[in-house]
Parts: C-alpha cells; structure tokens; sequence
C-alpha cells in the first residue's frame, strides 16, 4: 500500500524547501540504506532530514520509531530498547549515546531516486510512544491502512486538496504534527509549511506572504494567537483553522472567532485510535464539541458498570471506539493490549464524553 498521493507541492521545515521530487529522492536514498531493518528510529527534530527519515522508512516499508529530541536520557533509552529500532536516523552531528543504535547521519546522503513501497496494508507503518496514566510509554503499533484509513477521512470532512496549503508549527513525533502535518500533506497533495516553532506571527507571515490556507494547531498555539490581535486577523484569509490534542476553551473559541472570522474546527483522536471524530469543514461548529464520527467509525458510551449510556447529550460515560483506523496493538505489551478493548472489541479510551442525539460529542474528563 503506497501512503503517498501521486503529486504534491513543495515541503518548507523552518524555512528550508525541498520539491517533491527532491524530497522523494532523498527518501529514497534514506529507503536503500534501511531496507530490511526490523525498525528504525528517527531523531524527530523539526527539520527536513526528519521527513526524509520518516518518508524513507514509508519507502522502505520499515516501520518508524519517533524519538523525541527533547526525551530524558532515560526516556530515550526505553524508546529505543523496547522498540529494538537498528539504526538511528538524524541529521550528522546529531549526539548519540553509549549502547544506541548505529547512527545513519539522513543529511549525508543522496538525493536521487525514486522507489516506491508495495507494503501491506496491514504492515505496521509507526511505532509511536505514548506514556498514558501509569508505566513505561508503550509504543503504538499504527498500521499503513489505518493511516490512509485515516487521512482520507479527515480530506474528506475537511475538504482538503492539493489547492491548500498547510501550515503547522508542531513536534514532528505525535499524531498530530507527523501523521496529519507530513504524512496528510504528502498524500493529499499540498504544499506544507512547517513554521518550526508554532508562534502567532510566523502562522501569520504564511497566510499572508504564502498563501496558507489550512492551518493545525493546539489550544496553546490558538490562545497565543487570540491574545495578538493582529497575527489573527492575518488569518481571515485562510480556509479552516483546525484545533485539536486537548479541548479548546470557550472563550479562545470565541475571540478567535471574533478576530479571524473563522470558527475553528476542532476534533478528537488519541495515539491509538488516530483521529475518529471531527467537526466538518461545512458544517456546524460548536465551542466546547468536537463534532461527530468521521466515516467508518463507530462510538458509543459506556458507565462504569460496563451498562450502555445514553445519547442524550447529558449523561457521560467513557467513550469506546471501532474504526478500521485503530491501532494494532501495543509492542511487547499483549496484556495491555487486551485491557484495552472490551470483550466485543471495542476500545476503551479512557475519555469521559457525551453524545447527544444528533451524534455531536463533547469530551468531559478523563
């Protein structure tokens, strides 16, 4: 299963460019020094020789271990053991400590090529560590078809196309930053501009000198950006501005809103389910909601006694989740894996939500 669209336009990270052709082909080379490996870690800064590395291992059908470049020595020794990642991608330089994989410096290479991954669906495509509530962080087994399984389903809820232009500031090692910010570019087609860091100013220089039309955020970036006037009013010329990773606040709904002439759409997802619920790009959106079930998923809510909730809108229950976009289970931790799903095969997310009759959901509490 090919992860990438046929076409697309250029990738800028923090002000460095590279064409689609270039990037592919840097891929490619980074996919003929990893072929075969079992895994293969990424050095996630946000840079280009991250995307390499990733799309390389895309390429390669090689799954992708992110590593967090802000991680403590004891939090990246754990990702890197428990993974068993063979190599270390990350640009040359970049410090690597005793007992680590053997470094691949990703800048070193060549940038000419142009193999495409025939993989399975079903063949893991991430590896993504996630800490939840309690113990070690578990890596997140994320197959290739629930990330297409996935990202056409939020191109299609927010009607994005190559026409968009994509500007984020976010870490390049979580759902949202890698999967949606890289990944859903390249498949859909569009330019993407990583602003390196997500500042207020740097969203609005691309909206106004570039062109960018669909903006990620989380509630930190939105809230900054409603507490400077005139960065958000440099956005009333985008398309969608999409929040998500934690709930928005009422009032940083509001008075962006009220600055920018957009509601943001907001939408709900964790590291194993990647993104089930959103609200639409022409539809409805609701300050404190983050919309109804995006195709093929399934939810429903559950009290504490396991006994169904209602959808009235009022009574919470945790949420449970079925989608063809679910993870595939937690590396090395079948236990855990099994507790996270009910008997009938729903996963238990965790969340305490609502539903109401018109299937809009609000997230409550965990």
């Amino acid at each position: 299963m090919d992860l990438l669209g046929e076409n697309g336009g250029p990738v800028r990270i923090a002000g460095r460019e590279l064409g689609r052709d270039e990037l592919l082909g840097w891929a490619s080379a980074v996919a003929a020094e990893i072929r075969g490996a079992d895994s293969v870690a990424v050095h996630a800064t946000a840079t280009p020789e991250t995307v390499a590395a990733v799309v390389g291992g895309v390429l390669a059908g090689v799954p992708v271990v992110p590593v967090p470049p802000d991680s403590g020595p004891a939090e990246r020794a754990h990702i890197l053991g428990d993974s068993g990642a063979s190599l270390l991608l990350a640009a040359g330089g970049a410090e690597r400590a005793d007992g680590e994989p053997p470094l691949v410096p990703v800048d070193a290479l060549p940038r000419n090529g142009g193999e495409r991954s025939g993989a399975d669906a079903d063949a893991t495509a991430m590896i993504l560590y996630t800490s939840g509530t309690t113990g070690a962080p578990k890596g997140v087994l994320i197959s290739r078809g629930a990330i297409a399984a996935g990202l056409d389903a939020l191109a299609g809820a927010w009607a994005w196309t190559p026409e968009d232009v994509l500007v984020h500031g976010l870490p390049l090692f979580h759902v949202h930053g890698l999967i949606l910010g890289v990944l859903g570019a390249l498949r859909v087609g569009s330019p993407l501009i990583h602003t390196g860091r997500p500042k207020p100013e740097a969203y609005a220089a691309a909206a106004q000198d570039d062109g960018g039309s669909l903006f990620f955020g989380v509630p930190t970036v939105w809230s900054r950006t409603a507490g400077d006037p005139s960065a958000a009013r440099a956005l009333a010329g985008a398309r969608l501005l999409v929040s998500g990773s934690a709930p928005l606040p009422v009032p940083v709904f509001e008075r962006l809103s009220e600055l920018t002439g957009h509601r943001p759409v907001e939408r709900y997802g964790m590291t194993e389910t990647l993104i089930t619920v959103s609200a639409r790009a022409d539809g409805d959106r609701r300050p404190g909601y983050v919309g109804t079930p995006l195709p093929g998923v399934e939810t429903r809510l559950r009290g504490e006694d396991g006994a169904p909730v209602p959808h009235d809108g009022e009574t919470p229950g945790e949420l449970h989740v079925r989608a063809p976009l679910l993870f595939k289970g937690y590396l090395n931790r079948p236990d855990a894996t099994a507790a996270s799903f009910t008997e009938d095969g729903w996963f238990r997310t965790g969340d305490i939500a609502t539903i109401g009759p018109d299937g809009w959901h609000r997230i409550v509490g965990r």
